[in-house]
């Protein structure tokens, strides 16, 4: 079963798959357009862009957005990345609802209807999301990175903005980011339904064909997150320090690669967080925190909170464990790929549900998007990939951010770098290893 790509005439690219299993028609729009293109002084717009397309269009006005949405089973989201904004939309597979669904996302992204009493609404909405995600030690620190960051990065958290930016936002803004951003080529459109491409190809084109094309095309940097980022606030009223450590290294290309990458991740996680909390007496807030992926780059981060006197401490026990990846147990090893090869799989699942099978294979592996290949791909992993791909993300730390009473206590990011690479046998040459090729063993 594989995708099919093809490109509307005012240069939207849509990744079709038919699939005849599904019983739902599952659209999701990816625009190039996050808060890495927040204009200067208007932090937060992207976000609160993507609330306000879905609260009523030129044609379908207070309520009739949602109206039209429940006659044909159907439902509408919307998040907002550093890159991309994206708006994932699913209906009953019967009668005419792909025609309604497609134009009800034409008309979201294209016709949006900007009413400023109804914006401030929505407004005072992301002022609660905003309160409610983030305790009151994270909203201060979020609020000191950001005025210490002059340059928009995924370090210093900038996709909520704060109330003094997204509170004063007006129509206007609305419009000239759409005017600017929301064009069809800057848009890729992924789709399971249940029909031949060939049967909707057209309605397609009449749809979400007729989205505005031209206007600046922008294309997202090749390297998102891989600036270094070196931010130290003095922080008298904590009596921790707070360290955020950030691991860059390229996106997995292949099935393969991505299994090693999440196992390596999972393995770094469990191991290193516990011991680091047992070692140094870390109170809370320790954690190995997830991929964020783009197209090019991979980010993990470490963040810990500990006392100043331990930090030396923190950093002996972060590199003792970088020298002795090769000391961890086979079988927790095995137990991550398991559990990542079981993940991988779980994005077939998906697409009963939604897009995001489609959507991986399409970023991951460019043209060879066979949804069903994963067991294939990653028979050979061995005990020693992760290993040396644990020791490739200890040895791609490429920012710092500390706060606390003496953030300065924590060594320099080039120091570290250097330390870690040294630690993980990363600063010079090595024989390859011999390779133990382990048995796949699907999940039950």
């Amino acid at each position: 079963m594989r995708a099919q790509e093809i490109t509307l005439s005012n240069g939207l690219k849509v990744v079709y798959l038919h699939h005849p299993a599904v019983t739902t028609i599952n659209m999701q729009l990816d625009v190039a357009a996050g808060a890495m293109h927040d204009p200067e002084g208007k932090v937060g717009l992207a976000h609160a862009l993507e609330h306000c397309v879905l609260m009523q269009t030129e044609n379908l006005r207070d309520n009739d957005l949602q109206i039209e949405l429940k006659k044909i089973g159907g439902d509408v989201n919307a998040f907002t990345s550093e890159s991309k904004t994206a708006f994932p939309l699913k209906a009953r597979a019967e009668n005419d609802n792909f025609t309604t669904l497609a134009d009800i996302l034409r008309q979201i992204v294209a016709e949006p209807c900007f009413d400023d009493t109804r914006i401030q609404q929505e407004l005072k909405v992301i002022d609660n999301e905003y309160h409610d995600d983030l305790d009151n030690e994270n909203r201060e620190l979020l609020i000191k990175s950001m005025n210490a960051q002059k340059r928009q990065t995924v370090f210093s958290g900038r996709i909520l903005g704060t109330p003094k930016d997204f509170m004063a936002l007006a129509p206007s803004d609305f419009m000239n980011f759409i005017h600017q951003h929301y064009r069809a080529q800057t848009m890729r459109l992924y789709i399971v339904a249940p029909y031949e491409l060939k049967n909707v190809e057209d309605i397609l084109e009449g749809t979400l064909g007729q989205i505005p094309e031209g206007g600046r095309i922008f294309s997202i940097p090749e390297n998102i997150y891989g600036e270094s980022v070196d931010t130290r606030i003095q922080n008298d009223t904590k009596h921790q320090n707070q360290y955020r450590l950030f691991f860059t290294l390229p996106t997995p290309q292949d099935s393969k690669s991505l299994v090693i990458a999440r196992s390596a991740r999972d393995i770094i996680g469990e191991t290193l967080v516990w011991g680091l909390r047992h070692q140094t007496g870390c109170t809370y807030n320790s954690e190995f925190q997830g991929m964020d992926l783009t197209s090019k780059e991979m980010l993990v981060s470490l963040k810990i909170t500990t006392r100043p006197h331990q930090t030396n401490d923190f950093i002996a026990s972060l590199l003792r464990y970088a020298s002795e990846i090769d000391n961890i147990p086979n079988p927790e090893i095995q137990a991550t790929i398991d559990n990542a090869i079981h993940a991988l799989n779980s994005y077939n699942q998906a697409l009963d549900f939604d897009c995001s099978g489609l959507i991986f294979c399409d970023q991951t592996r460019g043209e060879t998007m066979d949804l069903y290949q994963e067991k294939r791909d990653v028979q050979e992993i061995s005990h020693q990939d992760i290993r040396e791909k644990m020791k490739e993300i200890l040895s791609s730390l490429s920012g710092i951010y500390a706060t606390g009473p003496q953030p300065e206590l924590l060594p320099s990011l080039e120091i570290l770098q250097t330390q870690l690479k040294k630690a993980a046998g990363f600063d010079q040459e090595k024989e390859p290893t011999p390779q133990t090729i382990l048995p796949y063993q699907p999940r039950m």
